[in-house]
């Protein structure tokens, strides 16, 4: 079945479960979206990693795409203009809001 997003939201280092959703990162999920600097493998949950992206499509399915912000951009840049400049790219990379199971090692 096809995940399509519905909802993107930002998960700051403050905010509730952002310690658990940064556990839940995949090993290669490390490195800042938009200066690709590592964020802090170890410790996972590292001061130099503050923001996480989620994009998802609802409370029903778990399965979600997450890209890691360092704290120097996410100072540099609004956190609106991260977000829409994600979603630009993700439907760039996609062709429209619909990601294909193989992305998440289903088939």
């Amino acid at each position: 079945m096809t995940f399509t997003i519905n909802r993107l939201r930002a998960v700051a280092a403050d905010d509730a479960g952002f310690s658990d959703l940064v556990a839940a990162l995949p090993d290669g999920a490390y490195r800042c979206l938009c200066c690709r600097r590592p964020v802090g493998h170890q410790p996972r949950d590292s001061l130099a990693l503050v923001l996480v992206l989620v994009a998802e499509e609802s409370d029903d399915n778990p399965r979600a795409l997450c890209a890691t912000i360092c704290s120097m951009c996410s100072t540099t840049h609004p956190t609106d203009q991260l977000l829409a400049d994600w979603a630009e790219r993700l439907v760039e990379h996609y062709g429209g809001s619909d990601v294909p199971d193989h992305r998440f090692g289903q088939i």
